[in-house]
């Protein structure tokens, strides 16, 4: 393969994860100000815990605990739902809960940081699948080539081998 081919290819791998980091980050930045407009943060105060602990050493998160928590709507009075909250938060403290159009209990929305990783992973993605495509493919057209030259090499010492060894003349 000429250097240039190569320069090409080398470029447009990574031009391929930088497209669709692109198009990955302004589809979950909608996404995330489409759940900011449609959720809402209120301050709840916890009522009691319902469970302890959860350990979460694989995902990197905080442990968290299950606790009950209240909070005054102005339409329908007090609430209370069971949410997650950093482990270590007693009765009484204040956390912000984010509800949905119902009212109900649902994850915050993705903060900036989150919309950022999200693309660059679906860049090296997509950088990765754009380089494995084009291995594979270059696997497949030289595999051919080789069966072919094989096959022509042996019609030619089919044809060559009788006068060469004389044998069959």
């Amino acid at each position: 393969m000429p250097d240039t081919a190569r320069q090409a290819g080398i470029v447009r791998h990574p031009l391929v994860g930088v497209v669709a980091g692109w198009c990955a980050h302004g589809d979950a930045r909608a996404t995330a100000e489409k759940q900011r407009a449609e959720r809402r943060q209120v301050p709840a105060m916890v009522v009691r815990t319902v469970s302890g602990a959860l350990h979460t050493p694989q995902t990197g998160r905080r442990p968290s605990a299950k606790v009950t928590v209240r909070w005054t709507e102005p339409a329908t009075g007090p609430r209370t739902t069971a949410v997650r909250v950093p482990t270590g938060t007693r009765p009484g403290e204040t956390v912000h809960v984010w509800l949905d159009a119902a009212g109900r209990s649902v994850h915050p929305p993705p903060d900036d940081f989150a919309v950022r990783q999200h693309a660059v992973t679906m860049g090296v993605r997509a950088t990765g699948a754009s380089a494995a495509v084009v291995v594979l493919g270059h696997r497949l057209v030289r595999h051919a080539a080789m069966r072919r030259r094989l096959a022509e090499w042996d019609r030619a010492w089919a044809a060559t081998e009788p006068a060469w060894t004389g044998r069959g003349v």
